[in-house]
């Protein structure tokens, strides 16, 4: 086994210092001896988690928000997403495990075409000989099986599982581990790794981070630029605040027995484990009727002719109940009736909400939109482009106002104001390509996407969806010309080079 398919040194603050230093390649050495050992890992000390969230910031047009001139306003909601990442070796012993997992499962799928192609969040699945797919490519394939399909009528039901990390049951894996590995009585490091998972403890990085006497930066969103190799200098610093505070706190606060912490290497990978014989009898569900089945993490879509629908969601619902002990959320649930003369025609396509309300979209996957004919990016992902570039220019046009206060000569000779570099890079048509810049490898950006997206959608997908981007640059140009008349900035001259 290559250490390169599960062996990867990760760069952020933790408890204990970051793995690596100068001679690389005997740490990596080190780590790859020290987790394969079963000794090693069944006296193996599991460090807490660090815990913080990640706000997904979503809007939508809501016809009760009616503004100004009468136009529809919009609501806003905030996802909360808790993600918990452990000590720098005890994520090399979750990676390897998780490799050890991952190979048990990959011959199961890949002996079943159909089984391979239906599960496709958290693996790598081969294109080609020089990539594997991504979602751009799994959408593609949704949309094609429901453009090439020689039924009149067809039915898309989006399926969504309540809190699934939180509510995955640990009799349940345990049992679905040992079955892999035809253990009756999973091997103490085995069990080791599961209980590390299953009965994990944690702390809150926003109340940890204020205690640390001199550290440098006091704000979670600033860890990443701080100039220490750890949060901590000792272990025994670190234990002393979280009790002396009481900030250690167990992730199955309820002892529910139920949940794995979302974030860990090994997480992902034990959620395809937990649904693996649903997974099974789902797909071949589907393929006794010409369907098609597919699962990213707890997303659940299906495609069925249209007399059969009502039947596969009756029968998914009481698998995933009474199989996996988890629940459907109901009130997530969409569905799309698609209906034509002939099969020569475009299809008419209805979507409906949980209670069967008509809703005015398109069907929606992965991030795109299908209305029956046209393949586009989600207008929402657009938008949420828009809000970023503008967001970045107005923190550097406010950071500009400040140096200009500060410089008291306004003869600037270089692109200082704006930093126009990093605008252009990171979100306009001039970073798109992937480069290399001062020894700094750039893999693209948002425009690199949906370039993407567009070649592999085809011909007919890609003039729509370039022409949702094209007019990126007159905002980009527009933006920076409101602020420096909103603030009084000098002009940025002209640069020959963006990358300087």
């Amino acid at each position: 086994m290559d250490m390169k398919d599960w062996l990867r040194l990760r760069p952020y603050l933790h408890i204990s210092p970051r793995l690596g230093g100068k001679n690389l390649k005997a740490t990596k050495c080190y780590i790859s001896s020290y987790v394969k050992k079963k000794e090693n890992i069944a006296a193996h000390r599991f460090s807490p988690l660090l815990h913080y969230k990640i706000v997904d910031h979503r809007y939508k047009r809501d016809k009760n928000n009616i503004i100004e001139g009468g136009k529809v306003g919009r609501s806003y909601k905030a996802k909360i997403r808790p993600i918990y990442y452990p000590n720098h070796l005890d994520a090399q012993i979750f990676a390897y495990y998780s490799h050890l997992i991952e190979k048990k499962l990959n011959p199961i799928y890949e002996s079943n075409v159909d089984l391979n192609n239906s599960v496709i969040g958290y693996r790598a699945i081969r294109f080609d000989e020089h990539r594997n797919k991504c979602t751009i490519d799994f959408a593609k394939e949704v949309f094609d099986f429901i453009s090439t399909n020689e039924a009149c009528e067809l039915s898309v039901v989006c399926l969504d599982i309540t809190s699934f990390f939180d509510n995955l049951d640990h009799k349940k894996l345990k049992q679905s581990w040992g079955k892999l590995f035809d253990q009756n009585i999973l091997d103490i490091d085995h069990y080791q790794v599961f209980r590390a998972v299953t009965n994990a403890s944690y702390v809150d990085l926003e109340e940890l981070i204020p205690l640390i006497p001199d550290f440098d930066k006091q704000k979670v969103t600033l860890l990443k630029n701080s100039k220490y190799k750890s949060l901590f200098k000792t272990f025994p610093q670190f234990r002393s605040i979280i009790y002396q505070h009481k900030l250690l706190r167990r992730y199955d606060s309820k002892n529910e027995k139920k949940g794995i912490p979302q974030g860990t290497p090994i997480s992902a990978t034990l959620s395809n484990l937990y649904f693996l014989n649903a997974d099974i009898e789902i797909t071949k569900m589907a393929s006794t009727v010409k369907g098609l089945y597919r699962r990213y993490s707890d997303d659940i879509l299906l495609v069925l002719p249209t007399e059969h629908i009502d039947w596969a969601i009756c029968k998914i619902k009481e698998i995933i109940e009474n199989d996996l002990w988890l629940e459907l959320q109901d009130k997530k649930t969409i569905s799309a009736h698609l209906s034509r003369e002939n099969i020569d025609l475009p299809w008419n396509i209805k979507v409906c909400d949980w209670q069967n309300c008509v809703m005015d979209k398109p069907i929606s996957y992965l991030g795109f939109d299908f209305d029956g004919k046209n393949i586009r990016i989600r207008n929402s992902s657009i938008s949420k482009y828009y809000r970023s570039l503008k967001r970045a220019i107005r923190r550097r046009a406010f950071y500009a106002r400040v140096q200009v206060a500060k410089n008291k000569s306004a003869e600037i000779k270089k692109d200082a104001w704006l930093f126009r570099a990093g605008i252009f890079r990171g979100k306009t048509h001039l970073g798109a390509a992937r480069k290399k810049v001062n020894g700094k490898v750039f893999w693209g950006n948002y425009i690199s996407y949906a370039h993407t997206a567009a070649r592999i959608m085809g011909n007919e997908a890609s003039v729509g969806i370039n022409k949702q981007m094209k007019n990126h640059w007159k905002v980009v140009t527009r933006e920076i010309k409101k602020f420096e008349t909103a603030y009084n900035l000098p002009k940025a001259p002209k640069a020959t080079r963006y990358t300087k």
